[in-house]
């Protein structure tokens, strides 16, 4: 219920549905992560590292999605490089995982290396070629519009469309 409130951009019921499955089940590194996306989207995303880092101590073989929203709290906190590590080791556990190169080319973009973020945007386009920055702003549940349109600038700035 959370993950549909939040794309409902229904922030305070996504939040609370997240908080209680939380409660209900404390050592779920899954619903740590589903409430620092919540936090992330929230304009929260300082609160969502600790709960991330949590999930990647209860889970010591992460999924790609671990890895890559603790790089968006970092994008999203202005730490470019912690964002470009979290997001280089998603990549590794998931190669072809559109979501951990979409993060790394803001990283990259958001820390003005340029020719990185450029690359990296060649990957994203070699695995999602139809992705639509246009598409993307819209469909991302951002709470606060400025932060969709920081990460839809660093993508253009990419080279993505």
């Amino acid at each position: 219920m959370a993950n549909i409130y939040l794309l409902k951009r229904q922030h305070e019921k996504a939040l609370a549905e997240a908080e209680k499955a939380l409660a209900l089940e404390p050592n779920s590194a899954s619903r740590q992560v589903v409430l620092g996306r919540i936090l992330i989207y929230d304009g929260r995303p300082e609160e969502a590292v600790p709960l991330l880092k949590r999930a990647l101590r209860l889970c010591p073989i992460p999924e790609g999605v671990y890895l890559y929203m603790l790089g968006f709290a970092y994008n999203m906190m202005g730490q470019y490089e912690k964002a470009i590590e979290a997001c280089r080791k998603a990549i590794g556990v998931e190669p072809e995982n559109v979501w951990s190169h979409l993060v790394l080319t803001t990283a990259y973009s958001l820390a003005g290396l340029e020719e990185e973020a450029r690359a990296e945007a060649k990957e994203v386009l070699r695995i999602h070629p139809k992705f639509s920055v246009e598409h993307f702003r819209k469909t991302q549940p951002f709470k606060n519009d400025g932060d969709g349109k920081l990460v839809a600038t660093a993508l253009r700035r990419a080279g993505l469309k």
